[in-house]
């Protein structure tokens, strides 16, 4: 029996497939299959948090940029008249 962890990813024009922490086991070890399954799981939980804590910032940088340039849209055109009138009473 064979437990590993395969992390599969898409690239631009394929499935990128990697297959790491492959171990095999006899038929009479399934006790030790199967905590080196949940020891994968773990690692893959762990993976999986880590990539959606990093989508989720950039998610939020993004907003974040977005609502800056929202603001700066309204802001400038409001500036430019201050500026303006600055300069037509000077």
């Amino acid at each position: 029996m064979r437990v590993r962890l395969v992390r599969r990813t898409i690239g631009d024009r394929h499935l990128d497939v990697d297959i790491g922490h492959e171990r095999r086991f006899a038929a009479d070890q399934v006790a030790d299959s199967a905590a080196h399954a949940e020891e994968l799981r773990a690692v893959a939980r762990e993976e999986n948090d880590a990539y959606w804590a990093v989508a989720r910032e950039a998610a939020a940088r993004a907003s974040d940029a977005l609502a800056e340039a929202r603001r700066a849209r309204t802001t400038l055109p409001e500036l430019s008249q201050i500026l303006l009138s600055q300069d037509e009473s000077a």
